[in-house]
């Protein structure tokens, strides 16, 4: 295995682009990008945000490291003047999470016009797995807790958020009321003395906060510092500032940070506003998630569907003047000339599966479908479990070769989880095995791992865990060199069953034409793919027979959960 990026495993099995891979011509990698985010606004309905041009491509940057993750957070905290929004999974309560909120404070104590909005998993948020603290326990202390002292309350917005689920609403039903912070809401009006305290819970009620994430969770993640907006699918836990690889790009664009503060916005209409002395306020809509799930699943799915339409809205000016009318000319020599109104594109995506909102499904099942043969994919998952039409599509894109990575068992990371937890990791590792046979069986029994365009790569570093995710697509010479990507997708989704048909997921799109942002994505890219090795078939050799059919039944027994 490697022990870091650029080391030269035994196992590495993936060609490597070298740093001076050729750049498409301009005229053919602006018709690509054209061809594609024209199917995509057509097909899909998303948005399409031009961003400023650059000539040194300083409108994107991709970091590498956790510790720089950590380190873009704090700069962008210190020196935005006007708003922040974090949303994420949960906030951990470890030493660099209260220096992050620590940060926070100074900043709005330093500038009386900066506004902050947070929105995390109305679950993850009041569990404390193993911690003597919760997210919503420590933000209440240490950044609510001083809010009214120092005059900043109304300039702060902590917004615990709850995807509507009868099932869950029916678990709840079992458990003590006094344990129910955010479902009894009601009851506090109907006669309890004191609103319910984000408290911890124990015995059922612990058990019910685990079962609520199993059947959907908030998983979006977005970091918007004034006009910049930090994209990754990381979570603000000491885990990602260390040792867990991910993703992080940072997007400089006044448009798409305000495409997140307004979806922030919208979902906190939804979420439980965390107070100052720990108690948590009814949504501003006036209904409940758990109490009150179907009219609130209605409402909820109405305000989202609405924001997506008026964001389609936004951008038809572009669409018209791009699309149904584009800027071509004919040259002296008769070639189209494809003009874009901006070098680097970004389409944000949505995707609420309860809501029936698709778009990340969509996109990337047009991106797969449409890819030329002289096309490149890369596509990466920490948790590997594809829907069927994903699967079906990677096998049949016409794209020369689809790479997949994704995690080994040791880098997963739910390996050497506790309780429960120790069964995700092999669980995952079976439903990873299943569909690589599937997509290397013609259907028939036999074996196309010589002719399919898939390679499935598994990510090997010692002492770490991996968590990337995305899609990287580039332009294959006559000669089979790869050039500079022309696209990559970065976010919060994971591209499998719970992020299709479970979580609030949103993603970006981003394609360029510009060299120096092309020249980023690239070595974003290649730093993954650096520690790799190729899947093995011979998976589960070192467990019993009886073991090895009970992860296989399990594994699909528990299929749509992961």
């Amino acid at each position: 295995s490697s022990s870091g990026p650029g080391s030269a495993g035994g196992g590495l099995m993936q060609r490597q682009e070298r740093p001076g891979a050729p750049a498409a011509s301009g005229q053919a990698a602006a018709a690509e990008v054209h061809r594609l985010v024209r199917r995509l606004q057509e097909r899909c309905g998303v948005p399409v945000l031009a961003l400023p041009d650059s000539d040194d491509g300083d409108v994107l940057t991709a970091l590498r490291t956790p510790t720089e993750f950590y380190g873009a957070l704090l700069e962008g905290i210190r020196t935005a003047k006007r708003r922040i929004v974090l949303a994420a999974l949960y906030v951990g309560t470890g030493a660099m999470e209260q220096e992050l909120v620590r940060a926070l404070r100074e900043a709005l104590l330093r500038n009386p016009e900066l506004e902050l909005y947070m929105l995390l998993d109305g679950n993850r948020a009041l569990r404390r797995a193993g911690c003597t603290h919760s997210s919503a326990e420590m933000l209440s202390e240490m950044l609510l807790g001083e809010a009214g002292k120092h005059g900043y309350s109304h300039r702060v917005r902590v917004g615990l958020h709850r995807l509507p689920n009868r099932w869950v609403s029916l678990a709840h039903s079992f458990s003590s009321p006094r344990c129910h912070p955010l479902e009894l809401i009601e009851g506090a009006r109907s006669g309890v003395s004191e609103p319910p305290r984000a408290e911890w819970r124990t015995g059922l009620d612990a058990f019910i906060l685990h079962y609520a994430e199993a059947l959907g969770v908030s998983h979006l993640k977005c970091f918007v510092f004034d006009d910049r907006v930090l994209l990754s699918g990381a979570n603000l836990s000491t885990l990602y500032f260390q040792q867990r690889q991910d993703r992080y790009v940072i997007v400089r664009s006044a448009e798409l940070a305000h495409y997140y503060y307004e979806l922030v916005d919208v979902l906190q209409r939804f979420s439980h506003e965390l107070r100052r002395d720990g108690t948590l306020a009814a949504t501003p809509c006036a209904l409940d998630a758990v109490s009150r799930p179907g009219p609130f699943s209605e409402a909820y799915g109405d305000a989202l569907r609405q924001f997506v339409s008026d964001w389609q809205w936004k951008c038809l000016p572009y669409r018209e003047s791009q699309f149904e009318h584009p800027g071509q000319a004919q040259t002296e020599r008769g070639v189209t000339q494809y003009s874009l109104p901006g070098h680097t594109l970004c389409v944000p995506t949505l995707q609420m599966g309860h809501a029936r909102i698709v778009q990340d499904e969509r996109c990337l099942l047009e991106l797969l479908r449409n890819a030329s043969p002289c096309s490149e994919v890369h596509l990466a998952t920490p948790y590997m479990n594809f829907p069927d039409p994903l699967l079906c599509a990677m096998r049949e894109s016409a794209s020369k070769s689809v790479r997949v990575l994704t995690t080994s068992l040791a880098s997963h990371g739910f390996h050497g989880g506790k309780g429960l937890s120790s069964l995700v990791a092999p669980l995952y590792e079976e439903l990873k095995h299943a569909q690589v046979k599937r997509v290397y069986s013609d259907g028939r029994g036999g074996d196309t791992t010589g002719t399919s365009p898939v390679c499935f790569l598994e990510y090997t570093r010692r002492s770490w865990s991996y968590h990337a995710k995305g899609m990287w697509y580039s332009a294959v010479s006559h000669h089979g060199e790869t050039s500079l990507p022309l696209m990559t997708a970065v976010g919060s989704t994971n591209y499998g069953q719970r992020s299709t048909n479970r979580d609030l997921e949103s993603q970006v799109l981003i394609f360029s034409t510009n060299n120096q942002v092309r020249r980023e994505l690239q070595g974003d890219r290649d730093f993954l793919f650096a520690c790799v090795e190729q899947h093995r078939p011979e998976y589960g050799r070192g467990y019993s027979c009886l073991r090895r059919k009970f992860y296989r039944v399990a594994a699909r027994a528990v299929k749509a959960l992961l």
